[in-house]
């Protein structure tokens, strides 16, 4: 590792030097110490990530088609009805996605994605109920459009991720269509179509968030770069190097920092990672009035003698001083 930053104390006896994620005190002829810092300040909670979702792009319907399960924020959700409250049916650190239920409907498949090797799952589902899961496929290739066969005993999926709009789900032996219209679970029958809008909201771990985000970026530079050997790094080292302070961050901006690190890794140009803000960093803040004026006006009339305050501008560099003159006060 480098050092990024080297501070000389006033005397010239110590260097303060920045190197990966701490800070070390040197002094000549002497190993470098690490510093342990505190801080008092206030911070905000960022240890949840909060959102209200309405579209989902991965949905199935019981064989009944009074109910759907689909995926929303890395979870499994169950609507009993159109009108009924949607239910959380998993709860991890993955997330669950490319939702469908068996040909007799007993079970459910579902895609887990960890950010580095997504899988196949089966699960009893009964109720509102997921159980007995068990993985069905064992390789990191990311995955998508799994189906089942008619007679249930073979599935079957691409390794070429895609996104579509207007996705079918699958016709029914009646003919309806099931699919998604603008990421809504929706049957059509004939020219009428029934919409199951979503909306859920949802708290989860931020350290899980930024792991599952991690772990994808890493993936993903692993399996795109042009460089089959990442320009002779160990780069499964790298992740587990970076990873835990990439979970821990504060600020999008400091995951922005850990994730630009990694790529420096590379010591490759034209690598760059910037991150939309978190919702709780956005502020709108009002733009202060701006004024050159000190802020006193002067009663007029008075050729000679001290100037005498006439008023003082509310606001102004004068008005928030915290002695400000008052009305009537002479300026000699």
């Amino acid at each position: 590792d480098g050092v990024f930053t080297r501070v000389p104390a006033a005397d010239g006896s110590t260097f303060v030097i920045h190197r990966g994620f701490n800070l070390y005190s040197l002094q000549p002829v002497s190993s470098p110490r690490n510093l342990v810092l505190w801080t008092r300040a206030k911070l905000p909670d960022v240890s949840l990530v909060r959102e209200t979702i309405t579209t989902t792009t991965d949905a199935d319907f019981t064989a009944a088609l009074d109910q759907v399960v689909f995926s929303a924020a890395g979870e499994l959700w169950w609507k009993k009805s159109p009108e009924a409250q949607a239910v959380r049916l998993t709860e991890t650190a993955t997330a669950e996605m490319d939702v469908h239920f068996s040909v007799d409907g007993r079970c459910l498949y579902f895609l887990r994605d960890d950010g580095l090797a997504p899988n196949y799952f089966r699960a009893v589902f009964k109720d509102g109920e997921i159980r007995d899961e068990q993985q069905i496929t064992r390789n990191p290739r990311s995955k998508t459009r799994f189906k089942p066969s008619a007679d249930g005993t073979r599935i079957a999926w691409v390794d070429i991720l895609t996104t579509n709009r207007g996705v079918p789900i699958r016709v029914t032996a009646e003919g309806l269509l099931l699919w998604r219209v603008g990421r809504t679970p929706a049957i059509l029958n004939g020219t009428e179509s029934t919409l199951f809008p979503i909306s859920v909201s949802i708290a989860r771990p931020r350290s899980d968030e930024l792991t599952l985000a991690f772990r994808r970026i890493w993936k993903t530079l692993g399996e795109r770069f042009y460089d089959p050997t990442m320009n002779g790094t160990d780069w499964e080292a790298l992740r587990m190097k970076y990873e835990p302070a990439a979970a821990m961050s504060r600020t999008s901006r400091q995951f922005d920092r850990t994730v630009s690190q990694l790529f420096g890794e590379l010591n490759a140009s034209h690598l760059s990672f910037v991150r939309q803000p978190w919702s709780e960093e956005i502020v709108k803040t009002r733009s202060a009035e701006a004024t050159a004026h000190p802020g006193l006006v002067f009663v007029d009339g008075f050729e000679d003698g001290p100037l005498v305050i006439g008023r003082v501008i509310k606001g102004s560099p004068v008005g928030n001083l915290p002695d400000a003159p008052l009305p009537g006060e002479a300026c000699g």
